[in-house]
């Protein structure tokens, strides 16, 4: 017998099919109607390809339960047990169509005493205002970087807003960083002790483009922290936190 991610107790079954890993892992999926996949992956073959080519790529192109991925990391002690009642969850969002569905799985995870972090990391300007010498204005950097961060605070209220008025009684924090998405999450993650980072594989649009298809895998070989991918079902309407209603993810218009 084991704990459930909700805290109640279920039971355990076993499967041993063969053949090749992807194919034999998404049918296993269908037959169980899985709710989640938990996996671990190494990432050997580097930053910018943790993910590519390896069996976790291969489930997330293909399924769209969350998976719940560990970096495997040798030599290093498994990372401590929590209770999923009182969990906190760290949940980047980046103002794109794919927040949501990260969202709502968050929701559907965190336990009754457990708490979510919302986060948002904003790139600095890429460009930046010069005076007559060609040298940074410091004043203007400051406003446009001010600028930046205001709409990220304004947006994850908005989200905590909608929350409420759907009567979702969970605590939510937010938080706000300026840097570089990848080093931005991982600093969170350490900062608010997070079990568990929640986060979509896709969003190249939105708010600063702060959650792009690459941060999934540098993410994975930052942190230690365990962190569940959702990829969101194409053309299919899930719940907008903002506004409480259904949306088509494809359709959905970035705030940003």
């Amino acid at each position: 017998m084991a704990e459930s991610i909700s805290g109640q107790v279920s039971g355990v079954d076993i499967s041993a099919p063969y053949g090749r890993a992807v194919d034999k892992i998404l049918e296993t999926i269908q037959t169980y109607h899985a709710d989640a996949v938990v996996m671990a992956t190494h990432g050997r073959t580097g930053l910018g390809h943790l993910l590519y080519g390896s069996v976790t790529e291969g489930v997330l192109a293909s399924t769209s339960v969350p998976v719940f991925v560990v970096h495997a990391r040798p030599g290093q002690p498994v990372q401590p047990s929590f209770s999923p009642s009182r969990a906190t969850l760290l949940v980047p969002q980046d103002g794109s169509a794919f927040d949501a569905p990260a969202l709502q799985t968050a929701l559907d995870l965190v336990g009754p005493h457990g708490e979510i972090v919302l986060l948002t990391v904003a790139q600095p300007p890429e460009h930046v205002q010069l005076d007559e010498s060609g040298r940074h204005i410091r004043a203007y950097l400051d406003q446009q970087e001010e600028a930046l961060t205001r709409a990220a605070r304004e947006h994850l209220a908005s989200i905590v807003h909608a929350l409420r008025e759907r009567q979702v009684h969970v605590a939510v924090k937010m938080d706000v960083r300026l840097g570089d998405p990848t080093s931005g999450i991982a600093v969170a993650a350490r900062d608010h002790r997070a079990d568990l980072i929640v986060m979509a594989t896709h969003g190249r649009t939105g708010l600063a483009r702060a959650v792009l298809g690459s941060v999934a895998g540098s993410v994975l070989r930052a942190v230690n922290t365990p962190v569940v991918l959702v990829r969101p079902k194409l053309a299919e309407a899930t719940i907008d936190p903002r506004t409480g209603s259904a949306r088509d993810v494809l359709a959905a218009t970035p705030m940003f």
